[in-house]
């Protein structure tokens, strides 16, 4: 799971493993998990950001991190080749999908990265697990003009019901939304 949430929204830098996000419910599992994996302890704590010029409304934000060389060291130089168990690339897909995943309300199930060799290792997995997906890219420009080519990753048709079934988020704003597309929709067209 931690390693999935690095490969999202977490980074680690200059012997730090950290999370900052508006849910507090995923930094607060992160922090459960990082502890849990790791040993050692975390530093948990809110703060207000204004993030530039544009944005008149401070986003309040939870941070959770942990200093440590060799976890540094470990993360950066981890073969992600070497996740094989189902149980450990459900809990990778889980925490990747918390960082950058979303059940909209048109009921899509995508993953957004600018980074094309994550989404195709995270597609891998999901095949893996029998789940159908595939990998789009599109170019946007930023407010300075510039081109930014960003990819995303769909679960397709009946693949969302298993992804809810074997995966799901553990942002309750998100499972929520997944769980009522579920129980509404998804067991009576894919459920068994």
């Amino acid at each position: 799971y931690v390693l999935g949430v690095i490969c999202g929204d977490g980074h680690v830098s200059q012997r730090r493993v950290i999370l900052a996000a508006i849910d507090k419910d995923f930094v607060q599992n992160f922090k459960e998990n990082l502890e849990q994996w790791s040993k050692y302890k975390t530093r948990l704590y809110s703060r207000l950001i204004k993030t530039d010029d544009k944005v008149r409304k401070r986003k309040h934000q939870w941070v959770c991190y942990l200093d440590s060389i060799e976890l540094e060291n470990f993360i950066k130089e981890f073969d992600y080749s070497k996740i094989e168990e189902a149980s450990h690339k459900i809990n990778f897909i889980r925490g990747f999908f918390d960082s950058e995943g979303s059940f909209s309300k048109d009921y899509e199930l995508i993953a957004y990265n600018k980074d094309y060799n994550k989404l195709n290792m995270i597609s891998n997995f999901l095949t893996d697990l029998g789940l159908n997906n595939k990998i789009n890219t599109y170019t946007v420009k930023n407010i300075n003009g510039a081109t930014i080519q960003y990819h995303y990753l769909k679960v397709l048709g009946k693949a969302r019901y298993l992804f809810y079934q074997k995966i799901g988020f553990s942002i309750q704003r998100k499972q929520s939304r997944l769980t009522n597309w579920a129980q509404e929709i998804g067991l009576r067209k894919y459920g068994w």
